[in-house]
């Protein structure tokens, strides 16, 4: 009788599960130790996806760095124009050259 022997070591994904998707499978009891376990190769399927995962969360993070800059230069700029077109009354002139010097 064959029995089946784990060839790579998987990398779970915390939600029960691991990162290539490969259904689990009870380990036999001489693998159960974790000197002999981590002989083992790690699974290729679970890095790539795991590489996959932080290259996605990485350019999210850049993404959003680059919406932000975005909306304060957008609101830099709406903040200007109301300045502009707003008109100067004596007191805020007043306020302007005690700020100045």
């Amino acid at each position: 009788m064959s029995t089946w022997q784990p060839t790579v070591m998987h990398m779970t994904n915390g939600d029960g599960g691991v990162y290539c998707r490969e259904r689990s499978r009870v380990w036999p009891e001489r693998f159960m130790d974790d000197r002999v376990a981590r002989t083992l190769p790690r699974c290729p399927a679970c890095l790539e996806e795991l590489s996959r995962r932080k290259t996605l969360r990485v350019s999210h993070r850049e993404q959003a760095h680059v919406n932000t800059e975005k909306q304060k230069q957008h609101r830099l700029e709406k903040k200007q124009q109301v300045e502009s077109n707003s008109p100067l009354f004596l007191v805020d002139y007043i306020n302007k050259l005690s700020k100045s010097g």
